[in-house]
């Protein structure tokens, strides 16, 4: 985050609590990252996600599933936003999140995609669209939650797609980037390409590149989420209207 929001403060805490103290009186907005079911924790503003594929399925608590709160809780929110969602969204799909969420009569149920950007090298910044990549084979590298959307967005350019998948926030030992290294020189196709997301790149960085070579290709995948045209206008008239209602005179 504060690498492209360099005005941002961003704060890590343990103590959702504690972190807020200590934020307060120097801040006039606190956004919270997975807060919902902190009870301890009374925002003024929830905005809680789900995602599209998943509505409907059969999903559990951690430590079970990915859950972070029963499903009734949806209803002590603010906005509904459900994510990942298909483009174009029909009619159909979008009322079909309406009927799974069953929202109050005063809780929008808002919907959101993924925009994927440019390719940049992970070294010097350099751009390549997905274009130019076609029939290239990929290799790729992640350690998030759920790659499938990743790996539908790069089918559409390449079949050949080697996907070497670590859990969500996984740290890459020296010894997993050199196998992974070592499978990518073993190709004999000459036009490959490794590829990370954006938030794997800085667990590279983190490593020090040692076991990366200035030569290879290796590049990061951008994504922006982004709200379908008339949710944005509802989206951003509700945080406008929170933080302006509720702004404090210093």
């Amino acid at each position: 985050y504060y690498n492209k929001f360099k005005d941002v403060t961003v704060a890590v805490c343990e103590n959702r609590v504690n972190g807020i103290e200590k934020l307060k009186d120097s801040h006039d907005l606190i956004i919270l990252d997975d807060a919902f079911q902190h009870r301890a924790v009374n925002a003024g503003f929830n905005v809680l996600l789900f995602e599209f594929r998943k509505l409907g399925t059969l999903q559990f608590l951690l430590p079970a599933g990915n859950l972070r709160d029963v499903f009734s809780s949806r209803k002590r929110a603010d906005v509904l936003l459900v994510t990942k969602s298909p483009v174009p969204l029909l009619h159909v799909a979008q009322q079909a999140s309406v009927n799974e969420l069953q929202p109050n009569n005063n809780q929008p149920v808002l919907h959101s995609f993924l925009n994927y950007g440019n390719l940049h090298h992970l070294r010097n910044g350099q751009s390549l669209s997905l274009d130019a990549i076609k029939q290239y084979e990929i290799f790729l590298l992640t350690g998030i939650a759920n790659p499938k959307p990743l790996i539908e967005e790069l089918q559409k350019y390449s079949k050949n797609i080697h996907h070497e998948e670590f859990p969500d926030h996984h740290d890459f030992s020296s010894s997993e980037i050199r196998k992974f290294k070592a499978a990518f020189e073993n190709s004999n196709q000459s036009q490959k390409i490794i590829i990370t997301t954006e938030k794997d790149s800085q667990r590279l960085r983190a490593i020090g590149f040692e076991d990366l070579p200035v030569n290879l290709p290796v590049y990061f995948l951008p994504v922006e989420v982004e709200l379908f045209e008339e949710d944005k206008i509802t989206f951003d008239e509700l945080i406008l209207n929170y933080v302006k209602s509720n702004r404090r005179n210093r």
